[in-house]
């Protein structure tokens, strides 16, 4: 059985790369591995990411990854 619903990630230019990544198959496979299971849940989730970094030089500087931004770049407010 899958979980849905609405994800909100303040300050998303402040994740560590290692976070990103995960944060990054989450949003390429639908899935999350919690802690204690053995199987990866489905997850069917909307995503508003909030940052007042500019992650334009955020990943012109390597701090962050283009293909989460790309990812989370469906609409801009």
């Amino acid at each position: 059985m899958g979980q849905w619903g609405t994800v909100f990630l303040d300050e998303v230019g402040d994740l560590r790369p290692a976070a990103q990544s995960k944060l990054l198959r989450v949003l390429e496979n639908g899935e999350v591995q919690k802690l204690g299971l053995p199987q990866p849940t489905r997850v069917d989730v909307q995503v508003i990411a909030a940052t007042s970094r500019d992650l334009n030089v955020e990943m012109k500087s390597n701090r962050f990854r283009p293909d989460l931004w790309y990812r989370l770049n469906m609409v801009q407010i």
